[in-house]
């Protein structure tokens, strides 16, 4: 993994960003990837990318990242508009709200991360349902977070499940 030189032009970063997840999480998230990321993490994110894959269930244990890296996935498919509705389900809603948190504040204090992408906050704007306005893309994307005994059905926002 190679960490970014500040003198790369922003489009090119961008465009590295996308194919190296790991580039991703350090140039845009620096406080949040502090360590070096050990060597189970890349399967992980290969797994995560992998567009054949509709379901995964992944058994990490505990201090793994579980929660960094869904939040960053998460990040990085509202950036390059992989996705445009987002269902983030938690243990329980107060934790996956955490989540949704993290996430409204990148938008909110993130400038390298929000600009880079053309991010802005949208309407509504809570922990647990927001909608990011993705200005390169001229979208809406929108973000449920839920707890597992949540109702996770029937989501559909302009016609986009």
């Amino acid at each position: 993994m190679t960490v970014p030189s500040p003198a790369i032009p922003l489009p090119e970063l961008v465009a590295l960003a996308a194919v190296d997840n790991e580039t991703y999480a350090r140039t845009f998230f620096p406080r949040t990837f502090r360590q070096a990321s050990p060597a189970f993490q890349k399967e992980l994110w290969r797994d995560l990318d992998d567009p054949t894959t509709r379901y995964l269930n992944e058994q990490i244990f505990r201090g793994g990242g579980k929660t960094t890296l869904a939040r960053v996935f998460t990040s990085k498919r509202i950036a390059y508009g992989v996705s445009k509705t987002i269902l983030y389900v938690g243990k329980s809603e107060s934790s996956a709200a955490r989540s949704g948190k993290w996430l409204r504040r990148q938008v909110e204090r993130n400038k390298l991360w929000a600009g880079a992408f053309a991010l802005r906050p949208g309407t509504p704007w809570t922990d647990t349902e927001f909608v990011i306005e993705h200005g390169t893309l001229g979208e809406s994307i929108y973000c449920i977070f839920t707890g597992i005994t949540g109702n996770v059905r029937g989501i559909n926002f302009d016609d986009v499940s």
